[in-house]
């Protein structure tokens, strides 16, 4: 079996494509790219500097959660142009490596799910990741098994809806959430994710015990959230650093 060197590692969620290329003999992320979940396979591979110059792709290993639909077209397309084995992690992948005895065997847990659980066990053992995506999610984990999941809808996409389906005006609605008084309806919604956000975060840390540095923060609405890449660890590439330790970790 020959060995490989050159991946392109890819997360593929419900809103954004998140990618990476990364060398193994150097244990280097090369470069990274953040796309629209719409662009193609062609016009992602195009970003990537390093590939048009020095980097040849052996492997994809790519992280799902994007519907069926969207990402067909898009490996087919990815097949064609790179023409190597494209990998879709799967819950199986992360037997031996995550204990899920105490969850019940019938629940498919997504692969994002699994991948921020296996990142948080390599890096601190015990402690939390929590994504801002389309929904967001708080995977607790501790030793190697995930001991709590939370879900919420996105309060980014909410403020869209109000915009769309309520009587808010467009303008209304902040690019970021970072005060703590409203007194006019911009402020007032800024404030209120705000607070509601920053003060889950703060409790859920405190109920579990954790220190500040166990708790991860990923996904596109985090950087919205101005207090919390402060106040803990944030890493929009998370995912694509935990497909790279799990490919490390199955020799891929």
């Amino acid at each position: 079996m020959a060995i490989k060197n050159n991946y392109l590692v890819i997360d593929f969620g419900n809103s954004c494509i998140k990618a990476g290329v990364y060398t193994k003999s150097n244990n280097r992320l090369v470069e990274t790219q953040t796309v629209d979940n719409k662009t193609s396979a062609t016009d992602l591979i195009k970003k990537f500097a390093c590939l048009a110059s020095e980097i040849k792709i052996e492997q994809v290993i790519m992280s799902i959660t994007a519907r069926k639909e969207i990402t067909d077209s898009f490996i087919s397309e990815l097949n064609q142009l790179l023409n190597v084995d494209i990998k879709v992690v799967k819950q199986s992948d992360f037997d031996k490596l995550l204990d899920l005895s105490n969850i019940d065997s019938s629940v498919k847990i997504g692969s994002d799910i699994l991948v921020s659980a296996y990142y948080g066990i390599k890096t601190v053992h015990r402690g939390c990741v929590i994504s801002f995506g389309t929904v967001y999610y708080c995977v607790f984990f501790e030793g190697n098994q995930i001991s709590n999941v939370l879900f919420v809808p996105s309060l980014v996409k909410a403020m869209q809806n109000a915009s769309q389906y309520g009587m808010i005006d467009k303008e209304s609605i902040p690019e970021v959430f970072d005060k703590t008084r409203g007194l006019n309806t911009k402020d007032a919604f800024a404030a209120g994710a705000n607070l509601l956000i920053e003060g889950a975060v703060d409790w859920l840390s405190k109920i579990y015990g954790l220190l500040s540095d166990h708790v991860l923060i990923t996904g596109g609405d985090a950087p919205k959230y101005k207090n919390l890449s402060k106040m803990y660890k944030y890493d929009n590439m998370l995912i694509v650093k935990g497909l790279i330790l799990l490919l490390k970790e199955k020799s891929w």
